[in-house]
């Protein structure tokens, strides 16, 4: 693949900036103006991004070992590991006794590395390769997240879906796209 001298020169202002966390500059090109800015930790945001407060990360889904894997994790890249237990929330209701004690939300960061997993508790599908890592977008405020799960809910596997709505942590919505990419949404509750 061969780069043009604009496309070199934009990816070494690229580089140069992600260095200078407070810089903002503009690239000029023939017809358009791309501005971009360099926030507190290097994150690059082109103007007119919809959800400039979200991030994007991995989840993946375990079968009863969410705990055992994550706690492995933590240990090959050190970090702070939070483990909820669905015992421990206001969902434990839906859902029979002998499940409590799995993970529905378990949460590792370590510096810039970041990742959330879960233990399946679909009640009629059972895990598999393919549906074991998903897509998880959160902090967003709600209007965000909504207008994004919409759009990627056209074509949407139904049997699996769940609105995004209110619960006692926020919103919360999960998909299956036309593409068979699951999407985790968590995010601000609607007001």
């Amino acid at each position: 693949m061969t780069l043009s001298l604009m496309e070199k020169s934009f990816h070494t202002a690229v580089v140069a900036v992600r260095n200078d966390f407070s810089m903002n500059f503009r690239l000029r090109r023939k017809f358009n103006v791309i501005e971009w800015t360099i926030e507190e930790f290097g994150i690059i945001h082109g103007k007119g991004d919809i959800a400039p407060t979200m991030k994007l990360t991995p989840f993946l889904l375990f079968d009863g070992n969410c705990a055992e894997a994550m706690a492995f994790y933590q240990k090959c890249l050190g970090g702070e590991l939070t483990l909820t237990k669905l015992g421990d929330t206001p969902m434990k209701d839906q859902f029979p006794p002998e499940q409590h004690h799995k993970i529905v939300n378990a949460y590792l960061k370590s510096g810039a590395l970041e990742f959330s997993a879960t233990d399946w508790l679909h009640p009629t599908q059972l895990p598999k390769q393919g549906n074991t890592i998903g897509l998880y977008v959160i902090n967003g405020k709600y209007n965000e997240l909504k207008a994004i799960f919409d759009q990627l809910s056209e074509g949407a596997d139904q049997e699996t879906f769940v609105e995004l709505q209110n619960m006692p942590f926020g919103s919360y919505g999960h998909l299956i796209d036309k593409y068979s990419v699951p999407w985790f949404f968590v995010g601000e509750k609607q007001e």
